[in-house]
């Protein structure tokens, strides 16, 4: 892991969010909407599909790009770069099926199975991440606002809170802050392995 992969995943997830905050400030209405589509529904409406296909593709080619210059130099990073592309598949089939998902209760079934599938992946990667890679305080901060986030948008899809929107960014953001810090860790980690070599 170098220094050129840890930016490459800070571009990720930089363009990710901001492609869901160009969609949040063209409609802002989705944050408080009894509407539980979440992030879903900036890709149903012609006014935010563009900047949310954007916010989603770059962000899963930045990842393999990260994943391929990682070289991986233990089993560590090899993980790591192997989460980053599975990250980016994530991204890419969440992506295809939100287009659709609307349509009919099929489509928005599968839809939510994809989605929910992707937020346990991605709970699995920080668990790992705060696990074997970082354990420093920003690290478990993070770790612990994801997983507040998961459980609340748990409790949006059961229906008993309307802060699905809420939690899927709060959880974005975390989930790219524990990212980012792992890439970086790793990438010190390398260079300390190298120096004493």
């Amino acid at each position: 892991m170098g220094r050129r992969s840890v930016r490459l995943v800070a571009g990720s997830q930089v363009i990710y969010v901001t492609g869901l905050a160009v969609c949040l400030a063209i409609r802002p209405r989705y944050l408080v909407s009894a509407n539980e589509g979440g992030v879903s529904n900036f890709g149903v409406h012609a006014v935010t599909v563009v900047p949310y296909s954007v916010g989603f593709l770059v962000s899963a080619g930045l990842l393999v790009a990260a994943a391929r210059a990682a070289v991986p130099r233990g089993a560590r990073e090899a993980r790591f770069a192997a989460s980053l592309r599975a990250l980016a598949w994530i991204l890419v089939v969440v992506l295809a099926s939100t287009y659709d998902y609307q349509a009919t209760a099929w489509l928005r079934d599968l839809h939510l199975a994809i989605a929910i599938a992707a937020s346990v992946v991605q709970g699995l990667i920080a668990l790992w991440v705060v696990a074997r890679v970082r354990r420093g305080a920003g690290d478990v901060v993070a770790l612990a606002a994801l997983l507040a986030a998961l459980v609340l948008a748990g409790c949006a899809l059961a229906g008993w809170l309307h802060v699905l929107l809420a939690a899927q960014l709060v959880g974005t953001v975390a989930f790219g802050v524990l990212l980012v810090r792992a890439a970086a860790g790793l990438a010190r980690g390398v260079e300390l392995r190298a120096i004493r070599a």
